[in-house]
């Protein structure tokens, strides 16, 4: 075997006899996600495996690693000896290649142009120091809560996760927070965009008084109010994020199929038309926006207070 017969072993097909499969929900013909075989622990998918100019490459987000398969092979065997990453990889090259790999994207918008390419927990440093710029510790972000809506796709889940995404089917990989909506769509953050991933719809926790529900307009404000309170373990009341006011005709009817009470608002400052909308309900309304008043919402009182 000579270094172009070795080149031309599929990478996926390599990973698959070595017990490795990529996860389902995941990628395409041309790019797959595993958990690393290079990581004991890794829950979440962050190693890519991907086609580019018909040679098979790979990349690992928690290692920070990435190249072709003879690299792969001297991370994995923990070796830089040219000889045992050959015989190693001598017996592959004649691995039948004809059973297909395919698989689905994660999420893609066509709208936006957004394809999700993975999820995981919140881990990294740039992520962690945005919030921490905006006054929201990392144990805020990602306190476990539950979905009042009982069809939302992944009920108990950290507020925020951090998610790897490409842009109109760009090679480039951009990290970024992700709020998820309760139709399983995203709003995205970090300190230099602010972008949504369809479906687009409002946020619901659960809290531990469900005649009272507490309306913000986003995640961020929504996590001000959690840090102010110092919630810990559970939040107080049920919680509703509109991830953008056109949705308050629909949040208005949640109100009032779940029949509560009181209806708390953290509006911005100046959102006093989309306070109006709120009006019509006979439960008793409780509009918070004085509390931060010289300051356009919450987050920034928190910040600048």
């Amino acid at each position: 075997m000579d270094y172009e017969d070795a080149k031309k072993i599929s990478l996926p097909h390599l990973l698959q006899q070595l017990g490795h499969q990529p996860i389902q929900g995941k990628g395409s013909a041309r790019k797959l996600w595993y958990k690393s075989p290079l990581r004991v622990g890794d829950n979440d998918p962050s190693f890519k495996v991907e086609l580019k100019s018909d040679a098979w490459v790979w990349y690992d987000f928690g290692l920070g690693k990435g190249g072709n398969i003879f690299s792969f092979v001297m991370e994995y065997e923990n070796t830089d000896d040219w000889g045992e990453v050959m015989a190693f990889l001598r017996p592959y090259t004649t691995i039948n290649t004809d059973t297909q790999i395919t698989k689905e994207v994660y999420a893609k918008d066509s709208e936006s142009g957004i394809t999700i390419e993975s999820i995981k927990p919140l881990e990294h440093p740039a992520l962690i120091n945005y919030l921490s710029s905006r006054k929201i510790p990392k144990r805020v972000a990602t306190m476990e809560v539950t979905t009042i809506d009982k069809k939302s796709t992944h009920q108990a889940r950290a507020i925020v996760s951090e998610v790897n995404y490409s842009l109109n089917d760009s090679d480039k990989i951009y990290f970024t927070l992700g709020f998820q909506n309760d139709k399983g769509g995203y709003e995205l953050r970090n300190k230099y965009s602010k972008l949504s991933c369809s479906p687009k719809y409002f946020t619901t926790f659960k809290g531990q008084d469900q005649n009272t529900i507490e309306i913000f307009e986003g995640f961020f404000d929504f996590m001000s109010a959690m840090v102010i309170g110092k919630y810990k373990d559970a939040l107080p009341n049920d919680v509703l994020v509109l991830n953008s006011l056109s949705f308050i005709p629909r949040a208005i009817e949640f109100i009032q199929a779940n029949d509560y009470q009181t209806i708390i608002t953290w509006l911005d400052t100046k959102a006093e038309d989309a306070r109006k909308l709120f009006s019509p309900l006979t439960f008793q309304l409780d509009h918070r926006h004085a509390l931060y008043t010289d300051y356009d919402d919450l987050n920034e009182w928190l910040v600048n207070g």
